[in-house]
Order: structure tokens, then C-alpha cells, then sequence
């Protein structure tokens, strides 16, 4: 049986295909070690946002100075 998980930006809603950049901004499920462990589709779902290239970009890359 094979898993195929989808997972859309939590900005754009525009959803992430395979090999495309991808960022996961949260807090790991407390399991006592410096990694979650479990099923990756449910940590994504239960840890925090997701976002594509642009909307992280544009969310959390730094701002020049003018």
C-alpha cells in the first residue's frame, strides 16, 4: 500500500506537487527527543503551516534596508 499525501500552502491554498520547495513553520509534538517521531503526513497536519517558495518569501525573508 502505498501513502500519497497532498499538501497545499496555508497562504495561497495552491497546492505542493512532488519535488517542489516546500517549508513547514510549527512546533514538534513533545516526545522528549529533538525530533517528532510518527507518520510524516500526520505531523505536517498537526504541526503548524506549510508554504510554497513564494508565500515563504514573501512571509519571512528579510526586508532590505532602503
Amino acid at each position: 500500500m502505498t501513502i500519497k499525501a497532498n499538501y497545499q500552502c496555508s497562504d495561497c491554498k495552491r497546492r505542493l506537487e512532488k519535488g517542489e520547495f516546500i517549508a513547514i513553520i510549527g512546533n514538534t509534538p513533545p516526545t522528549g527527543l529533538s525530533a517528532p517521531l510518527g507518520r510524516a503526513d500526520i505531523i505536517l497536519v498537526n504541526v503548524g503551516k506549510i508554504y510554497c517558495d513564494e508565500c515563504f518569501k514573501k512571509r519571512y525573508e528579510r526586508k532590505e534596508r532602503e
